[in-house]
């Protein structure tokens, strides 16, 4: 594909998510000449999700789940840019900074990561979103924190996918039995992308380890204590994960 990038050209490259890393590692090994690549992230460190949960259950460090962007954009011979993109003017192929010049390109990928929809949540900002996972990681060390003070934990995990479950075991494993630990889904089934018996599998094991589990239930508003579902359940709760 990068054959086709005109020589003295400028590739840009907005977040440095796995996609770019990954590109410019394989960029550093055989760089294409005539093409200056660019990599704009708001961040020198970018966590590698695969590694969060572990990263959560205490089993790798913060430095161990983060690629130091500036040190791979050393090794690919690329530019790097320490700032926050604003936006974007196709017509004019440019990048929009915060508090610094516009940056044109050629070519332009982007790779920032997603975040929660929280949409139809009243006081969604009560509760604490995975993604952007560098604020995440914050609160989840004050979270380690007061539990580690001796503080009690009712944790409720917004979300019943892949990223929703693993969080649940790593929060099992970080804070023990002591920690009220329970997953909200607004469907039948948890894991409901994969086979039944993956599903099946995950539902015996949130058993197991004394996870709470409630399907078809949708939440509706979040406080400081509680969680609200439509069906007019309330969970009590002094920390609440949207995954």
């Amino acid at each position: 594909m990068l054959k086709h990038v005109p020589k003295n050209k400028a590739l840009v490259l907005v977040g440095g998510g796995h996609s770019h890393a990954l590109f410019l590692r394989k960029w550093g090994m055989r760089p294409l000449p005539s093409v200056q690549v660019t990599l704009v992230s708001d961040v020198t460190h970018a966590p590698y999700s695969g590694m969060l949960p572990g990263h959560l259950a205490g089993h790798y460090s913060y430095d161990e789940i983060h690629i130091d962007l500036m040190r791979l954009c050393q090794f690919a011979e690329a530019r790097f840019i320490h700032a926050e993109v604003n936006g974007l003017d196709i017509s004019q192929r440019i990048v929009l900074l915060k508090d610094r010049p516009p940056l044109g390109f050629n070519r332009l990928s982007i790779n920032t990561g997603s975040t929660p929809v929280v949409e139809g949540i009243e006081g969604a900002e009560h509760g604490i979103a995975v993604k952007p996972i560098e604020p995440f990681l914050y609160e989840w060390q004050k979270l380690s924190d007061k539990v580690a003070r001796g503080s009690k934990l009712d944790l409720v995990i917004v979300g019943g996918g892949a990223g929703g479950i693993e969080v649940a075991f790593a929060a099992r494993r970080r804070f023990g039995e002591s920690a009220n630990i329970s997953v909200i889904h607004s469907r039948d089934r948890i894991l409901e992308t994969h086979n039944q018996k993956v599903s099946k599998l995950a539902s015996k094991e949130l058993e197991r380890q004394k996870i709470s589990l409630l399907l078809n239930e949708r939440v509706t508003k979040l406080t400081e204590s509680e969680v609200l579902c439509e069906s007019g359940k309330t969970l009590v709760s002094n920390a609440t994960l949207l995954i």
